[in-house]
């Protein structure tokens, strides 16, 4: 193995390191975002009832 390749899969590495914390991150966010109630997106649409 040459020290490209070396380099090579290190970065791969680092990439799947990032991506599996972007993907913790967002699966919190979801879990964080599952527990609050949804408010309503559509203005005034609350008021309607």
């Amino acid at each position: 193995m040459t020290g490209r390749d070396e380099m090579d899969i290190k970065r791969i590495l680092k990439t799947k390191e990032a991506l599996d914390n972007i993907r913790n991150f967002i699966d919190k966010q979801q879990l964080t975002n599952s527990d609050t109630p949804k408010k309503s997106t559509v203005p005034n649409e609350d008021k309607k009832a």
